[in-house]
């Protein structure tokens, strides 16, 4: 691929790929500054945000399903 034309290819997977990354509609982005720290906490800025009444499972623990089947909950 080359001239004009592997640039058009190239332009428009890179617009596509960019979209296939996007938050859907109703959610946002957290930006590349924002760093996870657990399941309910994040800091960007130099502020760290938690999200009080939120319980997110740690890797490890199990839960049992409605077959009775234990998963792990992280």
């Amino acid at each position: 691929m080359s001239g004009t034309g592997g640039i058009t290819v190239g332009l428009i997977l890179a617009l596509e790929a960019s979209t296939a990354f996007a938050a859907p509609a109703g959610y946002f982005d957290l930006g590349a500054r924002a760093v996870l720290e657990t399941g309910n906490t994040w800091s960007m800025n130099g502020h760290r945000y938690r999200l009080y009444g939120v319980q997110s499972c740690l890797r490890g623990p199990t839960f049992p399903h409605n077959a009775g089947q234990r998963h792990d909950c992280g």
